[in-house]
C-alpha cells in the first residue's frame, strides 16, 4: 500500500461556496467548478471522503449513517468502456443501414501513467491511489493516500485524461522525491501532458490558487475542497501543500483541454 501522506478535504456540499477572491493568486476564471455529478459517458461513482495532507491536522466527522465507498478503480473504467461502446454504438446505428463494428476500448487507455510540464522540468510517472478511513480524536477521518516516492497519485474516483470530469492529481512538494516542488512556479498558458496508455492529453494552465488551511475553521477547509470534487467540464487539477518549510496553504493549479502544438514541416 502507497503511505506519505494525504491531501485532505471534507465532503458536506453544502456548505461548497465560492473561496474568497482574495485567497487566489491569479485566476483567469474567479469562479470555482459547479459539484456535479460525472455526465455520461463517464460513470457516476461516490464523492470521495475528506483528504487530508500529512503535515495538516485536519479533523472532519463522517456520518455514521453513511456506508463508507467501496469503488475499485477497475470496476469503474470497465463501466466506462462499456458506456462509451455502447454510446457509440447506439450513434452509429440506422434503420437501413447495418450495424458498424465498434472497437472496444482498452481500460489501460483510460489510466494515467505519466505527467510531463515543460515549463518546470517535471517528467514524473503516475501512480493510482486510493484512500484510507481511520480514527483520529474520535472521529472517522477519510485519508487520500500520497506516493511516498518520486511520483504523482491520480485519484482513482476522479475522471480518465481526455473525459469530462475532473482529473485529480496530488503529490508532495517536500518530501518524498518531491514531485511537486516547483508547481508554484507555474504561468498561465503553461502546458501540462498527461499520458493515458499511447494517448496524449494536453492542457493548458488557467488557475493557480494558495489558500489558507492550516489552523482554518472546517467551513474554510471544506470551500477549498470543492476545488478537486467532479465538475461538468473536462480539466485536470493538480494538488499539494505551501510553502516548503510549512505546509500552511494549499496549492491548487487547474487547467483546461488544449491542441497539442503543430511541429512545423521540415
Amino acid at each position: 500500500m502507497l503511505v506519505g501522506g494525504i491531501v485532505a478535504y471534507p465532503t458536506l456540499q453544502n456548505y461548497l461556496v465560492p473561496p474568497d477572491a482574495q485567497s487566489l493568486e491569479f485566476a483567469i476564471t474567479l469562479t470555482p467548478p459547479r459539484v456535479v455529478g460525472i455526465s455520461p459517458p463517464t460513470v457516476v461513482v461516490p464523492t470521495p471522503p475528506p483528504l487530508i495532507l500529512p503535515e495538516t491536522e485536519i479533523v472532519t466527522q463522517e456520518s455514521p449513517a453513511t456506508p463508507e465507498p467501496q469503488v475499485e478503480a477497475t470496476a469503474i473504467l470497465e463501466a466506462t468502456v462499456e458506456a462509451i461502446t455502447e454510446a457509440t454504438a447506439e450513434a452509429t446505428l440506422a434503420p437501413t443501414v447495418p450495424p458498424t463494428p465498434v472497437p472496444t476500448l482498452d481500460p489501460a487507455s483510460l489510466i494515467p501513467s505519466r505527467v510531463v510540464i515543460p515549463a518546470i522540468s517535471l517528467d514524473a510517472s503516475i501512480v493510482e491511489v486510493g484512500w484510507e478511513t481511520m480514527e483520529v480524536d474520535g472521529d472517522l477521518v477519510g485519508l487520500w493516500v500520497v506516493p511516498n516516492s518520486f511520483a504523482a497519485g491520480w485519484h482513482k474516483i476522479s475522471a480518465p485524461p481526455g473525459h469530462v470530469g475532473n482529473t485529480v492529481l496530488n503529490g508532495h512538494h517536500n518530501i518524498h522525491g518531491e514531485v511537486f516542488r516547483d508547481l508554484v512556479d507555474l504561468e498561465p498558458g503553461d502546458e501540462i501532458i498527461i499520458y493515458a496508455g499511447e494517448t496524449e492529453h494536453h492542457y493548458g494552465v488557467t488557475e493557480r490558487h494558495l489558500l489558507e488551511e492550516k489552523g482554518q475553521p472546517v467551513e474554510v477547509r471544506m470551500q477549498n475542497a470543492q476545488w478537486i470534487m467532479p465538475t461538468e467540464d473536462e480539466r485536470l487539477t493538480l494538488v499539494t501543500c505551501w510553502p516548503y518549510t510549512n505546509n500552511t496553504h494549499r496549492l491548487i493549479i487547474v487547467a483546461l483541454p488544449t491542441q497539442p502544438p503543430v511541429l512545423p514541416v521540415e
